[in-house]
């Protein structure tokens, strides 16, 4: 098996880094709120370890709305991230993206499920079509051996 390449192996465990401590960032942020805060499903760092993208997503928000005042805070999130970050000597630029995974799944779910029940009603009415045909030639029997 071929090794990753030192720089790929950096992004990734600074990518995980970078989610862990927003995650818990985030939480405190947003904990004395009503409605949840953001959550951070990926985050992708550039092998130059330059810049991050954050994808996040929240229950019934807004996808621009969330990015803009995410991506405006930029500042106050890089100094909560620069204390977990400090063995690195240039912190990445962040960028907040809007993970659309989550409405493409639950779209994709209904999708599924309505051709089901057009599946499961169409073998029903063929079901219910083949009992009354079976129902009529058992008749027209009764009546001719009759």
């Amino acid at each position: 098996m071929a090794r990753k390449p030192a720089a790929s192996q950096r992004a990734k465990r600074l990518s995980d880094l970078i989610q862990r401590e927003l995650s818990m960032i985030f939480f405190q942020a947003y904990s004395n709120l009503r409605e949840p805060g953001p959550t951070i499903t990926n985050v992708e760092v550039a092998n130059d370890l330059s810049m991050a993208t954050i994808w996040v997503t929240q229950l019934d928000s807004d996808a621009t709305k969330l990015e803009q005042t995410l991506n405006s805070k930029i500042g106050q999130w890089k100094k909560a991230l620069a204390p977990a970050l400090a063995s690195l000597h240039k912190m990445p630029n962040l960028r907040f993206k809007y993970d659309l995974s989550i409405e493409h799944g639950l779209h994709i779910n209904s999708l599924i499920a309505a051709a089901m029940a057009k599946t499961q009603a169409s073998e029903s009415a063929e079901k219910n079509a083949s009992t009354e045909q079976s129902d009529e030639q058992s008749l027209e029997t009764l009546q001719n051996n009759g």
